[in-house]
């Protein structure tokens, strides 16, 4: 018999929780809105929490490119759920925030969200959610100090292959 880890039995129930979550979520955002996709949702949740923030803070906490964070913007901006409006102090800046048609959305979304967050932790008493937020930022904090993987050498992967 294969014994396995309890590490790899934390990476397992992990992916299988995140894969379990977006698939959730992602039938919320379809049940509210067909044309809702898991970047501008949390573009949404963003600026909701953040108004008149500007898009180099949207861009750093997705930790998302430039070009991605512009194409779901104009998106948004086409369906009508953000506005964005001159920055006070910059000329050429502009910043975020809802339309009433997002602030709509960014309710309604905040709600959903809620209630799959409350039907993943039904059951768990409310010390152990404490404990599991505390665990998780440590895994989180633990693997940010480790350093950002770098991508393998072109040179590695060729001489991987004879």
């Amino acid at each position: 018999m294969n014994d396995v880890s309890a590490s790899t039995k934390v990476l397992d129930a992990l992916h299988d929780l995140v894969h379990a979550y977006r698939s959730h979520m992602r039938a919320e955002m379809h049940r509210h809105d067909d044309r809702l996709n898991r970047s501008s949702v949390r573009c949404l949740l963003f600026v909701g929490h953040e108004p008149l923030c500007t898009h180099k803070a949207l861009m750093e906490f997705l930790h998302a490119d430039k070009a991605q964070i512009a194409r779901t913007l104009s998106e948004m901006e086409d369906n009508g759920w953000i506005e964005r409006v001159p920055h006070p102090d910059d000329r050429r800046s502009r910043r975020l925030k809802l339309s009433e048609r997002g602030q709509t959305l960014f309710t309604t979304m905040q709600a959903a969200r809620a209630q799959v967050g409350e039907r993943m932790l039904q059951g768990v008493p409310e010390a152990q959610r404490t404990a599991l937020a505390t665990q998780m930022q440590q895994m989180l904090t633990s693997l940010n100090e480790s350093g950002t993987p770098a991508a393998p050498a072109a040179s590695a992967c060729a001489s991987s292959e004879r």
